[in-house]
């Protein structure tokens, strides 16, 4: 006798089922043949942001990494072996760092709470955020101020990860983008580009470009 599926899991295999058909054998066959992805996106956990989707990137087109609040820690073993791969393996032509309006690692970072293990991962975060400054400025507005340079931080460390400063000098790739998707309206802005053969040449220096120096 076969076994009733837990309902929510059977709801994901329903969910499959119409999938699959909505596309043709083709698809997964071109799927099965390899992966050869143009960008690698750093993106946040946050189950409102789906990376790829937002861009307007199909399957394939994307190699994605998320965690809270999209960081590139040379310390995180699994953004650091993922950036190694798509840079050094895939050859992805550029790098895009992918913020977002209403981020729940910004908002942590600006309070004082505990949040446990949490800590941990949010302490960069909470060096960024000594540097955005108080007074007149709303708690919205600092988290706003916050969200953008945490970006540009992340691209700042991408600069520095062994792959990206091999590929970058021997190939003249990955360029690097820094984005904060805004939740409410849909739309990404661009905050920061960082040409793939000039770290100098930059398209964003008038908005405060701040530097990660850890």
């Amino acid at each position: 006798m076969r076994r009733r599926l837990p309902l929510r899991l059977a709801r994901l295999v329903a969910q499959n089922e119409a999938f699959v058909k909505t596309r043709k054998p083709a698809y997964f066959e071109a799927m099965a043949g390899g992966q050869a992805p143009e960008f690698l996106i750093i993106g946040c956990s946050d189950s409102r942001v789906q990376a790829a989707e937002v861009l307007g990137l199909g399957a394939g087109e994307a190699f994605v990494h998320r965690n809270i609040a999209n960081q590139a820690s040379a310390s995180d073993l699994s953004a650091a072996s993922v950036i190694a791969f798509g840079v050094g393996t895939l050859k992805c032509k550029e790098i895009v760092v992918l913020g977002h309006t209403e981020c729940g690692g910004v908002k942590a970072a600006l309070t004082d709470a505990n949040f446990g293990v949490l800590d941990f991962w949010l302490a960069h975060l909470r060096d960024l955020a000594s540097k955005v400054p108080g007074g007149p400025l709303t708690f919205e507005e600092r988290q706003a101020r916050l969200i953008e340079l945490n970006v540009k931080s992340q691209c700042e460390r991408l600069l520095r990860h062994p792959a990206v400063k091999e590929s970058r000098q021997n190939f003249g790739f990955p360029a690097i983008s820094g984005c904060v998707y805004d939740i409410k309206s849909g739309r990404v802005t661009p905050v920061l580009h960082i040409d793939g053969r000039n770290d100098h040449a930059r398209w964003g220096e008038h908005q405060d470009q701040q530097e990660d120096q850890q």
